[in-house]
């Protein structure tokens, strides 16, 4: 049976590096991006200032997403980088909008770090988001945003996919590449309600329609050749997760 898989829109993923850098919280914390990585953390820079209002309009949703994600202690973290604010205006900012995430500024190292990424990225103007993946890969200026940012907590979610995949073993089911194609085989009838392949920078890339066989075949687009793709197989009796190698 060919499985039919729907091919999906690929958001602006970037292929590019985040630059490693340590900051100094308000509240004294060494942050340091790539030991948070290395954790398995996926991490939001929020850049920012006490005066931008729309800053201020946005900086209670990123709240409400840090919360959401654990505030801290789960698998996401928020940072807060103001090049221009002091500590005691920046914790008059957390004050006066309920502000609980972590935010650097001028004391802490914030203005290098946000010249650092002036250099290496389209900086378009303030607040600018990004998110930095397990592989240290970025998506960086998330627009446009709407309310409760939904696109950024996409992002998020993409992300914790891409890290989270640990090959999952099932002894009843061959997995494999071979002539274009990924090929499921079960030794039983297997039900498939949910089919999804993402790429390792968290793209969705395909996604499939119910079915029922012992045998499946997922075409493989040429764009997706020589990459690592994340295959998740989910029904009533299974729940797979694989990288394969696409070659």
């Amino acid at each position: 049976m060919i499985l039919i898989w729907v091919s999906l829109p690929i958001s602006a993923f970037s292929q590019q590096k985040a630059p490693d850098f340590t900051i100094t919280t308000t509240g004294q914390e060494q942050f340091h991006l790539y030991t948070n990585i290395v954790a398995g953390k996926v991490v939001l820079l929020d850049f920012f200032f006490a005066d931008c209002v729309p800053c201020q309009s946005l900086s209670p949703m990123v709240d409400e997403l840090y919360r959401d994600y654990g505030s801290g202690s789960g698998r996401v973290r928020v940072i807060g980088i103001s090049d221009r604010d002091d500590n005691l205006r920046l914790k008059t900012f957390d004050s006066t909008y309920n502000i609980t995430y972590p935010s650097a500024g001028e004391e802490g190292g914030a203005d290098t770090i946000t010249a650092l990424y002036q250099a290496e990225f389209s900086f378009l103007g303030w607040p600018t988001y990004a998110v930095v993946c397990s592989d240290t890969g970025i998506v960086w200026n998330i627009r446009p945003l709407t309310n409760g940012i939904p696109e950024i907590r996409k992002v998020i979610d993409s992300c914790l996919i891409v890290s989270g995949v640990k090959n999952q073993v099932t002894p009843s089911l061959a997995v494999f590449f071979h002539d274009g194609q990924v090929i499921i085989r079960s030794e039983k009838i297997l039900e498939i309600s949910a089919g999804d392949i993402y790429n390792m920078q968290g793209q969705h890339l395909l996604r499939s329609h119910p079915a029922t066989g012992t045998e499946f075949f997922i075409p493989v687009p040429p764009r997706m050749e020589k990459e690592i793709i994340i295959l998740i197989i989910q029904g009533p009796q299974i729940n797979f997760r694989k990288k394969i190698l696409i070659r």
